[in-house]
C-alpha cells in the first residue's frame, strides 16, 4: 500500500489546528501535511515556544509532517508589484523555517497568478518567479527542505509542461513537482500529464473534481479518473508521499473518511 495522509486545510474556519490533528490522527493519518495560514498556523507569528509546544503535539498523536502550504489567496510570488512580492517571499521562507522546525520535508509553491483581465507578460512573470525561486531555494537548502511547485487554476503555470519546464530549466534538487489530481483536471487529462511530472514527483495531492466546476472535493464525488491514475502511478514505482487535500468545510472528517475507503482498493492506505 502506498502511504496517505492527509492536509488540515478543510478544518481551517472549522475546527482548531488541535482540534484538526485529533481528527486526522482518529482516521488513522500518520503523515500531515499542515496549512500554515490563520486562524490555525501564522508561520510568521509563531515563536519557538509555539513551535516546540506543537511538535510534542504531533508526536503524542503519532503525526509527521510532510509537508507546509499556505494557503496562496493572498499570495503571489509573479506580482509586478514589489510589496507583494517581498510579502510573498517573507511568508514562504517563514513556511521554510517551521517546516525545518517540525521536521518536514517539503514547502509547497504555487507560482501565482496574472490578471484575468490583463495578464503581465509571460516573460516577465516568468523572470521574476526564478529570481524568487532562486532565493527561496537558497534558504531551504541551508535548512534541509526541499520546494514542491504545483500547477494551479491562476494564468500562470496551469499545465504540467509549465512547471517541469521551471524545474528542468532551474536544475536544482532542491526544486520538486507537486501533482495535485484536482488542479491537473481543470487543465489537462491527469494521465499523460502524470507521465510527464512522474521523473521529478515529491508530492502527490488527491482530491476529486468535476468538468463544470473546480472543486477539492472527496474523491467519488467528481471526475477525476482515480483508478486509471493509481495504475499509472505505480508503474512509474513512485514512491513519495500523497496527501488529501480534500476541502470540505461542511464535513473534513467525513470527506477525508470516504475518501479514505475510495482510495483503499486503488492501493493507498492510512
Amino acid at each position: 500500500m502506498r502511504p496517505l495522509g492527509a492536509a488540515t486545510y478543510g478544518f481551517l474556519y472549522r475546527s482548531t489546528l488541535e482540534e484538526a490533528l485529533t481528527a486526522l490522527a482518529e482516521l488513522g493519518m500518520r503523515e500531515v501535511e499542515l496549512t500554515a495560514s490563520p486562524p490555525h498556523l501564522w508561520p510568521a507569528g509563531a515563536g519557538a515556544y509555539e513551535r516546540l509546544r506543537l511538535a510534542r503535539r504531533l508526536r503524542r498523536l503519532g503525526l509527521t509532517v510532510v509537508s507546509v502550504n499556505p494557503t496562496y489567496l493572498d499570495l503571489n510570488l509573479v506580482s509586478l508589484n514589489p510589496a507583494i512580492r517581498k510579502a510573498t517571499l517573507g511568508e514562504l521562507e517563514s513556511c521554510i523555517e517551521l517546516c525545518h522546525d517540525l521536521e518536514g520535508q517539503l514547502v509547497v509553491v504555487i507560482g501565482g497568478r496574472r490578471h484575468g483581465l490583463l495578464p503581465s507578460p509571460l516573460e516577465d512573470a516568468t523572470g521574476v518567479l526564478k529570481r524568487g525561486l532562486e532565493r527561496l531555494l537558497r534558504r531551504a537548502s541551508a535548512l534541509g527542505v526541499r520546494l514542491g511547485l504545483e500547477a494551479a487554476p491562476s494564468l500562470f503555470l496551469e499545465r504540467t509542461q509549465d512547471v517541469v519546464a521551471v524545474i528542468e530549466e532551474m536544475a536544482d534538487p532542491g526544486l520538486r513537482l507537486v501533482f495535485d489530481s484536482a488542479n491537473v483536471f481543470t487543465a489537462e487529462d491527469p494521465l499523460p500529464a502524470w507521465r510527464l511530472a512522474s521523473a521529478h514527483a515529491g508530492l502527490v495531492h488527491l482530491s476529486d473534481t468535476t468538468r463544470s466546476r473546480w472543486t477539492h472535493g472527496a474523491v467519488g464525488t467528481g471526475d477525476v479518473p482515480f483508478p486509471a491514475l493509481a495504475e499509472a502511478i505505480a508503474l512509474t514505482g513512485y514512491a513519495g508521499p500523497s496527501v488529501l487535500e480534500v476541502v470540505d468545510g461542511a464535513d473534513p472528517a467525513g470527506s477525508l473518511a470516504r475518501s479514505v475507503a475510495a482510495l483503499a482498493p486503488l492501493g493507498w492506505g492510512a
